[in-house]
Parts: C-alpha cells; sequence; structure tokens
C-alpha cells in the first residue's frame, strides 16, 4: 500500500487478478507446498541422522544428545511465541469489542450495554 500512495484496489480489481491469473496462482501455491513438504523430509532426515549418530557412538555422553536437546529449546520457545501472540490477539479483541461498547454507550445513552 505504501508503495502506491495508499490506494487500495477495489474488489473488482481483486477479483480480475484472481480470475487473469488463476494458473499461476495455483502454482505457486502447489509449489510452496511442495517446498514444506521437502523442507520436512530434511528436517526428518538430519534427526534421523542424529539417532544414528548416537547409536554408532562410544559409550559416554551422545554427541546428537546436545542437538536433541537444543531442538527441543526450540520447541518450547515456538510454543511461548504462539501462547503469546494467542494472549495479544484476545487483549486486541477484547479491546475493540469494549470499545464497540463505549461507542455504543456514547450513541444511545438511552440503551446503556452491559
Amino acid at each position: 500500500m505504501w508503495l502506491t500512495g495508499r490506494l487500495a484496489p477495489d474488489f473488482k480489481t481483486i477479483a480480475d487478478f484472481r480470475r487473469d491469473n488463476g494458473e499461476g496462482i495455483c502454482n505457486v501455491c502447489r509449489r510452496f507446498i511442495q517446498l514444506c513438504r521437502d523442507i520436512e523430509e530434511s528436517i526428518q532426515r538430519y534427526l534421523n541422522a542424529l539417532e544414528t549418530a548416537d547409536r554408532t557412538q562410544p559409550a559416554g555422553r551422545p554427541l546428537a544428545c546436545r542437538h536433541h536437546r537444543h531442538i527441543l529449546q526450540l520447541c518450547e520457545f515456538d510454543r511461548e511465541q504462539d501462547a503469546r501472540a494467542a494472549r495479544r490477539r484476545i487483549v486486541a479483541e477484547d479491546v475493540r469489542l469494549h470499545d464497540r461498547v463505549e461507542c455504543g454507550n456514547a450513541q444511545f445513552p438511552s440503551r446503556q450495554l452491559q
């Protein structure tokens, strides 16, 4: 939006773009899904290699243990970030609803919303 000087396309422009470029949009989505699957397979191969390294490592502390712990820490961090984002969305929705109720009370003082 900032690039076009705050001009926003209307619904007809967007509908025309989707109609004219439908095949390209589908191809981009298809390639993105394939990329995600490839990344997931790569991660799984890496984790399998870590498990194999643990089994082939001599007695003592396994090499992949450190990597596994780090992966678990990253997963925990992702869960915390998701929880924080969910809390921010809930607070924003509460504020929006509160503002809507306050606006309704100001417009219609005889109909006080509870």
